[in-house]
């Protein structure tokens, strides 16, 4: 029997698309040092609409939310880390985690429990990776 495969999910906005579809989902972008990924596309979808709806004002046009869907085998998994800002933020993520100690956690931890993790490396997409009409 085939067991399921595993994505991963990454919210955006499209003003970003150009370059990301050049160089990749990159930490660099991010003032962590790292990017979130959930395995909850609830997640991501919420994260992209904020995220778009930022970018609309920021740049006064319409930017669209999108969302990248990769298979977690891609990932380097001496990447991953625990996505502090998923539970210190909280506003673009959704519901907060709870008051668990983030020191006592993993990043398979946090996928499990909050559905999120953060991640360190570059991860290069093409097209076929956005999930189209959310």
């Amino acid at each position: 029997m085939k067991s399921a495969q595993t994505y991963l999910y990454h919210g955006t906005s499209d003003a970003y698309l150009t370059n990301i579809l050049a160089i990749g989902l990159h930490p660099a972008s991010s003032s962590t040092g790292y990017l979130c990924y959930s395995n909850r596309i609830e997640i991501s979808e919420y994260h992209a609409a904020h995220m778009a709806s930022w970018d609309s004002q920021m740049q006064g046009r319409r930017c669209k939310p999108i969302v990248f869907k990769i298979l977690i085998d891609r990932f380097s998994i001496s990447k991953f880390c625990v996505d502090r800002n998923f539970i210190l933020l909280g506003a673009s993520a959704g519901p907060l985690m709870g008051e668990r100690m983030l020191d006592d956690m993993t990043w398979r931890d946090m996928l499990r429990d909050a559905g999120s993790v953060g991640y360190s490396g570059i991860m290069t997409v093409q097209p076929d990776d956005i999930i189209a009409d959310i």
